[in-house]
């Protein structure tokens, strides 16, 4: 069982380099491993000893083309199942978030944040969104593909410390991926890009673009 296990989740991160890979994010860094700064309240249910690290699947940095002088700073948890989504898939996504948030509230604190802030030090930007994304995709042929409008509107953990966490199921990685490599397939003699829209949130910065290759983690949300 930890064999299968092991491999339905090195196919699910393999999945998401590939849409990684199509929407522009490249470079990023995987299987990073960072030290827990609340050992005893982030030990798993299951645990005798308290938690001293926590697992980053992949993680990604850019500067944002939707906020002024703003690092984007993705922290991406990628949770596959060879099962069909639960038919009430509250409680499992609830422990699904509550791992990716605890990871992004000790990389709040790590020493791979820091270093990474460091590198875009003289890049004029100031501040930087420490942003989680989940993956939640299923291989089963018959599980319902929607799973985010059935979690959308559920009580989350106050206890629990992040700012955003965006949440990818089957049917909105599929519409991404699918929309994306239609354009490629079919439009060979042409570049395609994404659209960069203007707000009162990203005016200011004189070094922001109006569109190009880079997919905005803000657009994983947006489109379904």
């Amino acid at each position: 069982m930890g064999e299968l296990s092991r491999e339905i989740g090195e196919k699910g991160e393999k999945l998401v380099s590939e849409l990684l890979s199509v929407i522009g994010w490249k470079d990023f860094q995987d299987d990073e491993s960072i030290n827990c700064h609340a050992p005893s309240e982030h030990k798993r249910p299951s645990a005798i000893k308290d938690r001293t690290t926590h697992g980053i699947d992949i993680f990604y940095s850019s500067r944002s083309q939707l906020q002024d002088f703003t690092l984007e700073n993705i922290i991406l948890s990628v949770k596959y199942t060879s099962n069909p989504y639960p038919a009430n898939p509250s409680t499992k996504f609830k422990e699904h978030l509550k791992d990716l948030a605890q990871t992004i509230e000790c990389f709040m604190k790590s020493d791979l944040r820091a270093q990474n802030n460091e590198d875009y030090e003289m890049s004029g930007i100031s501040r930087a969104n420490d942003t989680g994304v989940l993956f939640w995709l299923s291989d089963h042929k018959d599980s319902d593909q929607d799973v985010v409008s059935k979690i959308y509107n559920i009580n989350l953990d106050k206890e629990l410390k992040f700012s955003t966490v965006h949440v990818v199921d089957n049917s909105r990685a599929a519409f991404i991926y699918n929309s994306i490599s239609y354009i490629r397939h079919n439009f060979t003699e042409y570049d395609y890009y994404f659209h960069y829209a203007f707000s009162s949130s990203n005016y200011k910065d004189p070094d922001l673009e109006k569109y190009g290759n880079l997919f905005p983690v803000e657009y994983l949300s947006s489109t379904a």
